[in-house]
This record gives structure tokens, sequence and C-alpha cells, in this order.
């Protein structure tokens, strides 16, 4: 039972870890001159994992434009394809997440 609880404590330990590496990737985005709005709106509230979730793993403007500035290691696929991270995430996100990345010569660290 103790092992359980030291799991679960482990995988909220990275979780927080994980949302705290959300905010530092968002803010450096900004600062390359990056912005969407609909991530920054669904991260409102303490929600970056939950944003990491709904937003990974698909091409869309907003990643091709991540594509354009050269920003792919921030972006939110990068961050979850973390090796520390991977076990926060489902095996279908990493793929997707993977996929992505590699469609436009990005190195991944799974």
């Amino acid at each position: 039972m103790d092992e359980n609880k030291s799991h679960t404590a482990n995988l909220q330990k990275l979780k927080r870890d994980f949302c705290e590496d959300m905010q530092k990737y968002h803010t450096e985005r900004i600062k390359r001159g990056y912005t969407a709005k609909q991530i920054e709106d669904s991260m409102k509230n303490n929600r970056e994992f939950e944003t990491a979730i709904k937003y990974s793993g698909t091409d869309t403007t907003g990643f091709e434009n991540l594509v354009k500035l050269g920003l792919l290691d921030f972006s939110i696929e990068a961050l979850i394809l973390q090796p520390r991270y991977s076990p926060l995430f489902t095996e279908e996100k990493l793929e997707s997440c993977k996929k992505l990345l590699e469609k436009y010569g990005h190195k991944t660290h799974l």
C-alpha cells in the first residue's frame, strides 16, 4: 500500500513539474514572437496538463507557425516527449506527438 501511495505522490510531483515547464515553454514562445490565444486561455486556472492533452499531437495552423518560427523545441509535443514526462501520457498521445514532430524533421527524445 505504501508503495502505491509513493508512486501516486511521484506522479503528482511529476505532473506539477510538467505544468511548471508548460508555463516556461509558453513564456519562451511569447518572447520569441509566437502567441496562441486558445492555448493561453486554456492554460488559465492551472489547466496546463489538460491543455497539453487537448492541443498536442495535431497538425494545426498554430503548430505550423511554430515550425515557421523555428520553435519546435518549445512545442507542447517536445515537452511531452521528454523521457521524464512519458509516464504521464498514454502511448497513443506519445506516438501522435512523435509522428507530428518527425513529420517536420524534428528529432524526438523517445
